[in-house]
């Protein structure tokens, strides 16, 4: 009864027998002893085995019990085949095929790695070194990829992260790594170490002509990359540029020009500090300001409003940015169309040099701003995704090894193809919460 009690506090299968319990300062030991297996060779699957040694002492880690970590001491005994003549340990499913823990804390350690943890604070939560969760990080695979979603969603983020070059026999490394996200599902499909269009295309090109025909939607930003892989892979694609990117340029074309007035002042000049308190208040949209800033923000707002009329290029650059925010808001695309039409008119011709810069650039990708108003798509899930990546960047102080930075990415992420470990085959398979099963 006691050693069924133990072994279920402890994860154990019921055939294992708990003989000690020794508490240490760190860490409690479980010495255990378990019956004897098939005598089955694993190099030819014989039969034909014989007990060469039945004192081999032998140690693993174990999941921790009442949060404290377990360590397991047991004998194993040692086989000699007589067909191929080769010895093998007595190695119970319960046990990691490679390393020296169990299977079950085999689980809780890829249930750590899909949290915004560290490598280090992964093995100080499981009671296990470094090397160990490394190691059993490096065992998990993926799914290829076999088919493509109707939308997809791609960007760029920083990632600082090299790749090992069998050709160059060195680590190269890379600033910049793409994130491709399926729109629909709002998963990440696929991590890559690069960014240019060439390697982008050579990777698409790799699915099937009908599986690239299937893709409705392309959706990224106005990087020229980008798009020419949608216009040469996904030609039945349509191209939607997000809006915030575009916003973005706007709200940089503000911030410019009030910098350049800025310092023309002195520091001790009154509209110095009012231009640079004013910074947020702006570039944010008209509806928003009387709940997105304190009880102050209807003063700086007539201080602001004051300000803008004394400088016309700041007034136009603002002006610019709340007319495109109204038009951005509307729910008909018929009516944005028709406003953003006057709305080029009336600012292609800026005699505000970044203002007219802007609106000519947004005269450029006219037609893929417009599918977005039409469409409803958006790269905003990808966005968030590549904020996420920034946070886990910050929390593990940067990762050198992209394919393992890729991979927490996707275990992180909620990726949707099944995570595949050839070497752990374990009975009780356990499924993460809202993903698929480690």
């Amino acid at each position: 009864m006691a050693t069924k009690i133990v072994n279920s506090l402890a994860g154990l299968p019921a055939e294992v027998t708990v003989k000690k319990l020794v508490k240490r300062s760190n860490y409690d030991e479980l010495w255990i002893s378990f019956p004897e297996s098939e005598r089955i060779c694993p190099h030819c699957s014989s039969q034909d085995c014989i007990i060469k040694d039945s004192g081999k002492d032998y140690t693993v880690y174990h999941s921790a019990v009442h949060h404290r970590p377990t360590h397991l001491h047991m004998q194993r005994k040692r086989y000699y085949c007589k067909s191929c003549r080769r010895t093998f340990m007595q190695h119970p499913d319960w046990l990691h095929p490679t390393l020296h823990i169990t299977q079950l804390l085999h689980i809780d350690i890829c249930l750590s790695l899909t949290k915004m943890l560290s490598l280090r604070t992964v093995a100080e939560e499981n009671g296990v070194s470094e090397s160990i969760v490394y190691s059993d990080l490096d065992l998990i695979s993926f799914d290829t990829v076999k088919s493509l979603p109707q939308t997809i969603a791609i960007d760029e983020f920083k990632g600082d992260s090299s790749t090992w070059s069998s050709d160059r026999q060195r680590w190269i490394k890379a600033k910049y790594h793409t994130n491709i996200v399926d729109g629909d599902s709002r998963s990440v499909i696929d991590i890559l170490p690069v960014i240019r269009a060439s390697d982008l295309k050579k990777y698409f090109r790799q699915f099937p002509k009908h599986e690239r025909d299937n893709v409705h939607f392309y959706c990224c930003d106005m990087h020229n990359g980008f798009v020419s892989v949608a216009r040469d892979v996904f030609p039945q694609a349509v191209i939607c540029i997000d809006m915030f990117h575009v916003i973005k340029h706007l709200n940089d074309c503000v911030s410019k020009i009030r910098r350049q007035l800025q310092r023309e002042l002195e520091p001790t000049d009154p509209d110095y500090k009012l231009l640079k308190g004013s910074m947020r208040m702006h570039i944010a949209k008209q509806s928003g300001i009387d709940t997105k800033y304190d009880q102050k923000a209807p003063v700086v707002k007539k201080k602001s409003d004051k300000r803008l009329k004394t400088y016309p290029d700041l007034n136009e650059a603002y002006q610019a940015l709340q007319s495109f925010h109204y038009i951005n808001d509307m729910t008909m695309f018929v009516f944005q169309r028709t406003q953003l039409t006057e709305w080029l008119n009336a600012y292609c011709s800026s005699e505000v040099p970044e203002v007219r810069s802007v609106a000519n650039m947004i005269r450029h990708w006219r037609g893929y701003i417009q599918n977005t108003w039409k469409y409803g798509k958006s790269n905003g899930v990808c966005e968030g995704y590549n904020n996420r990546i920034k946070v886990f960047k910050r929390t593990c102080h940067g990762l050198h090894n992209f394919e393992s930075f890729r991979k927490r990415i996707l275990l992180t992420c909620g990726v949707t193809q099944f995570v595949t470990n050839p070497a752990s085959l374990f009975q009780r398979n356990r499924t993460k919460k809202g993903g698929s099963p480690l």
